[in-house]
């Protein structure tokens, strides 16, 4: 061994109970005689093949068959060696631990295809779930025109629109309302659809510039353009809204005004059950409804006009 620059540092066993209290990780090689009075060679590497460490086995012997060695190799023996051979114990561990790196190296890179192919399939499902919402969002905006060519008036056109976020969207909840100017700033619900629809009726929803009113709805109406919130729960705009989120399932936030010129007409909100969902292609197809909706209630308002003045 030392001739093969090696420098073993050698724990003689002659039993199985001493064999199995010396295995290990630090354990590099095991020579074993084919035959003790008490443990032989089969019985060591039945023992290997249980407890699981890979350690190459040599087995050294006087004398042995062609069917005992084909034996040995079979039940997992890294080599065997003659003992009047012994100048080739060097050549042969050197062998079985360079084999034994190449296994170690074999499962690494075939866990790492594991992880990678689990991360592969994560992204494709994660393709799948963002083209999902695409498709779904691009139908609102096509059964939009059908929405808008049925409604009488304003309100049926908001409900309308609620149900098709709610219902083909898949949001958690959907709904108009108009910013009032009272002492509490407060936001008036219009229409609405969806999981816990009375929150919007029953929680104290401001517009104002305070902890309460920081959150997408008020925030959209106070710079007068669009708030989106990707993850409720980690934003600190939604700080005090977090319980009310937590228990309504509202993981994610998009509000949008609804506006003519320079008039804000309403503020349509929308909540989803899943954060990071309202990426910048949702988000701009949402706009562009926004801005058909906004279209569709000054249409309908002017319709509305239009016939109490010839009936008056």
């Amino acid at each position: 061994m030392r001739r093969a620059d090696f420098d073993p540092q050698v724990q003689r066993v002659d039993a199985e109970a001493e064999f199995v209290a010396h295995l290990g990780p630090a354990r590099d090689v095991i020579l074993a005689d084919h035959a003790l009075p008490q443990f032989d060679v089969l019985r060591a590497m039945q023992v290997l093949r249980e407890r699981g460490p890979d350690i190459p086995c040599i087995v050294v012997t006087g004398s042995i068959g062609d069917e005992a060695a084909a034996g040995c190799i079979l039940h997992g023996a890294a080599d065997f060696l003659l003992k009047d051979l012994l100048a080739r114990l060097g050549a042969a561990v050197a062998q079985a631990l360079e084999q034994r790196r190449l296994r170690h190296e074999r499962r690494h890179a075939e866990a790492d295809l594991r992880v990678c192919g689990a991360i592969q399939d994560i992204r494709e499902r994660k393709r799948a779930e963002e083209l999902l919402r695409f498709n779904r969002t691009v139908a609102i905006l096509s059964r939009y025109n059908e929405v808008l060519a049925c409604a009488a008036h304003e309100l049926a056109l908001l409900r309308e629109v609620r149900h098709l976020l709610v219902e083909t969207g898949g949001y958690r909840l959907a709904g108009v309302g108009f910013a009032r100017q009272d002492v509490q700033k407060s936001i008036h619900p219009v229409a609405y659809a969806g999981f816990e629809e009375g929150c919007l009726e029953t929680s104290n929803f401001p517009w104002a510039d305070t902890p309460h009113g920081r959150e997408s709805t008020g925030t959209a109406i106070r710079t007068r353009g669009s708030a989106v919130c990707r993850d409720t729960l980690t934003n600190p705009a939604f700080a005090s809204w977090h319980n009310d989120a937590i228990r309504r399932g509202y993981a994610s936030a998009l509000a949008l005004l609804l506006t003519a010129g320079d008039e804000v007409l309403r503020v349509l909100i929308i909540y989803a059950s899943h954060p990071d969902v309202l990426d910048v292609a949702e988000v701009r197809l949402l706009i562009e409804l926004a801005g058909n909706l906004a279209y569709g209630i000054v249409n309908l308002r002017a319709r509305t006009r239009g016939g109490a003045e010839a009936r008056a």
